[in-house]
């Protein structure tokens, strides 16, 4: 199964960065890079990662980001990746379990090749051993390039650069 949240690809930023897109401000678009890397453990249940299935980083957000890709290109026509697990020991001082593993069961991390029918083609990164977090989406045309906002979010900002200028411009929302 697979779910998505209709109001982040419809919302402003999304649609914006859609229209660009279709009214060829970055000409024709050929790559797409997707990435966000976080810290794979949520609190769950009385400060307990969620490392069984459902509860890390690919489970949690990459519904978000294919469906924002699937919003920008259209249908994926081959996908090819890895999905691992990495171990894990309570990190928080205040933790009871302090210092002590912690079985994974499931894939804390996902790394993707795409291919959209489009002739766009990707590379899709979620990251959940991360210390920060970084949400990413770019996509790259002949003419320009555009970064596009948070695909967890309804809003911006969304970059673009055009050929033949040096910066990107922060574009209003539609």
């Amino acid at each position: 199964y697979l779910g998505c949240a209709p109001d982040t690809f419809l919302g402003a930023g999304y649609q914006t960065c859609r229209k660009l897109i279709d009214d060829g401000y970055i000409g024709t678009p050929v790559s797409v890079t997707s990435f966000l890397a976080r810290s794979i453990w949520p609190e769950g249940h009385e400060g307990e990662p969620r490392v069984s299935a459902g509860g890390t980083l690919p489970y949690d957000m990459s519904v978000y980001y294919t469906n924002a890709l699937v919003h920008l290109f259209g249908p994926i026509r081959r996908v090819g990746g890895l999905a691992p697990h990495y171990a894990y020991r309570h990190s928080h001082p205040d933790h009871l379990r302090f210092g002590e593993p912690m079985e994974v069961e499931t894939p804390t991390c996902m790394y993707g090749a795409l291919e959209f029918h489009s002739g766009v083609y990707g590379v899709y990164t979620l990251l959940g051993q991360s210390f920060t977090e970084t949400p990413r989406i770019e996509v790259y045309g002949t003419h320009g390039t555009l970064i596009c906002p948070d695909p967890n979010t309804f809003g911006g900002p969304v970059l673009l650069r055009r050929r033949g200028y040096a910066e990107f411009k922060e574009i209003p929302l539609i």
